[in-house]
């Protein structure tokens, strides 16, 4: 079982709720500003204070998808493989959410990918801007 801890409260945390943070960190990480880690990040923070264009929701989707690319888990989340990506929300107040869908390897930070769980994320765009 995965464990690490809680950026904010720094209780343990395990499983799902580990690779949620993880989706987290590496979409709202600049890559290169993890010193170790340099491959981790997305391109979202560019996209900030943009416009809301087909272009530039396309271009969210591109930087999601590279952040959590299985094809280097150096760069994505090693428990998680990415299925499924819309907005959600869009109100007059301008608040956003990425609903992000994949499936949940509880064992995938060890390489085993076998017995997938589907689940899915909420990342309110305010975490990412």
């Amino acid at each position: 079982m995965r464990a690490g801890m809680d950026e904010e409260s720094g209780k343990l945390l395990t499983g799902w709720d580990h690779v949620q943070q993880g989706i987290r960190r590496a979409l709202t990480t600049r890559p290169g500003s993890l010193v170790l880690r340099r491959r981790i990040g997305s391109e979202l923070m560019e996209l900030q204070d943009q416009n809301m264009s087909a272009e530039n929701v396309l271009r969210a989707y591109i930087a999601v998808a590279n952040a959590l690319s299985p094809q280097n888990l150096n760069w994505g989340e090693p428990g998680f493989r990415l299925r499924s990506l819309h907005l959600a929300g869009g109100n007059a107040s301008g608040q956003l959410g990425l609903v992000i869908g994949g499936d949940y390897f509880p064992n995938g930070h060890l390489g085993d990918f076998r017995a997938p769980v589907k689940q899915a994320v909420t990342i309110p765009v305010r975490e990412v801007a």
